[in-house]
């Protein structure tokens, strides 16, 4: 049974989960959550608390995945004709560096058909992660857990997977995935067992605690203490709220 650990650093939290698969079971290890403070530099936070707090954690070494998100992240699309393996390796890799060229530094970048056109093209989602951004946030990782980092997702894709592996699919329609996050929103959307679509979007629920401050008159730690609290996502119609 291999061990699997998952590690989202978040701008908020650093969550962090470690667990064995059993056939199609995954049995939960651990599951732990690193509070990033909110007042602070956030990527600066986050570097330290990668560092202390996984140190203290001492996990296990395993299979590794780290996620990713943010304006230092980006999913982007492109179309192209119906090629072998071989020639649509070249295609991405000159997409790639064109992409880096008009970022004007270097991206650490991967693919994946998505699916084909009517019109026989193939749909491609890339993802690009800024090399340095990236490099930091492994650099803290491997330091403080003292495990390597074996590949990096885009926490839209993570999401997909995640409801892959675990999630009830309904034969025939589409499923929208929606993880809100502090400071990003992660979206996907999934049909009969296919990723349709993927992307991170900035904002997040910081925008619903500046609400309530500015309409209750108080002040953000308290409005983020009411909003965990009493917060309710049930649709209309169905919800019981605590007040």
């Amino acid at each position: 049974m291999a061990l699997l650990s998952g590690i989202d650093p978040g701008s908020f939290s650093i969550k962090v989960i470690q667990g064995q698969t059993q056939g199609p079971v995954f049995r939960v290890l651990r599951a732990q959550t690193i509070a990033i403070d909110p007042e602070g530099d956030r990527e600066t936070s986050i570097l330290q608390e990668l560092q202390v707090g996984l140190s203290a954690m001492k996990l296990k070494a395993g299979q590794t995945r780290a996620g990713a998100t943010g304006r230092d992240l980006m999913i982007r699309y492109t179309t192209v004709p119906s090629v072998p393996v071989w020639r649509l390796r070249m295609l991405m890799d000159f997409e790639v560096k064109d992409m880096s060229e008009s970022a004007g530094e270097k991206l650490a970048a991967d693919y994946n058909l998505l699916a084909s056109g009517e019109d026989g093209d193939d749909k491609v989602l890339v993802g690009l992660v800024k090399t340095g951004f990236l490099d930091r946030r492994l650099h803290a990782i491997e330091a403080g857990a003292k495990i390597p980092v074996h590949a990096t997702t885009p926490n839209a894709v993570a999401l997909f997977n995640a409801h892959l592996a675990f999630g009830r699919r309904e034969e025939g329609q589409a499923t929208v995935l929606v993880d809100i996050g502090d400071q990003n929103v992660e979206l996907a959307v999934e049909k009969d067992g296919e990723l349709i679509f993927a992307r991170n979007l900035s904002g997040g629920s910081e925008m619903f605690t500046q609400a309530i401050a500015e309409s209750w008159k108080v002040g953000v730690p308290k409005a983020r203490q009411l909003k965990h609290d009493f917060g309710n996502a049930t649709p209309r119609g169905k919800a019981r709220y605590q007040s």
